[in-house]
């Protein structure tokens, strides 16, 4: 017959602070291993927050979540910024942009950015093109309010929401992006 042992508690660093999952392990052997799997919150209609925070969260087949910014303008912004900063390190950051989620038709059909529409060029006044990515890069800020008023028109009008609400979140989105250092 085996000896018996002192149950041994062993702590690793996790780290990963936001781990979806573990295995609980009985090292006596007496129980099997139990899986363990969080599932994060869904998605909230009209909830705001840093793009990459919505990762990994079902979106219930009802919304998009839509950089604003678009993540194309402050990738252009980045470089142009900070033009010794790798491409893996302005991926990141470009997770640290403000989003909000809204539903898929208004994202699709509304959204200044979705499917490429900013790639539109636009006449300057010094005859030259410009895409409307470029040009919202030269100033992140008024990129915001100007995607966000194209989306809050369609969420009037065919969502209800009211002004109050589409004021809040236009609040949000600036003081996220302010925080993350896009203006």
């Amino acid at each position: 017959m085996p000896e018996e042992q002192e149950p041994n508690i062993e702590t690793l660093p996790i780290e990963d602070r936001d781990f979806d999952d573990f295995i609980i392990v009985d090292p006596m052997g007496g129980v099997p291993a139990i899986y363990v799997y969080f599932q994060k919150a869904s998605v909230r209609d009209l909830e705001v927050d840093y793009y990459g925070n919505f990762e990994g969260r079902s979106r219930q087949g009802l919304y998009e979540v839509d950089h604003i910014p678009s993540k194309e303008a402050v990738r252009i912004y980045l470089k142009g910024t900070y033009p010794n900063l790798k491409d893996d390190i302005i991926e990141q950051m470009t997770d640290r942009v403000a989003a909000v989620a809204i539903p898929i038709e208004v994202h699709r059909q509304c959204s200044e950015t979705y499917g490429g529409k900013n790639n539109s060029k636009f006449r300057t006044q010094d005859g030259g093109l410009v895409t409307q990515k470029v040009l919202d890069a030269s100033n992140l800020e008024a990129a915001v309010d100007a995607n966000w008023d194209v989306n809050a028109e369609c969420l009037r009008n065919e969502y209800g929401v009211s002004d109050e609400k589409i004021e809040e979140i236009r609040a949000k989105l600036h003081e996220l992006n302010r925080k993350a250092g896009l203006y």
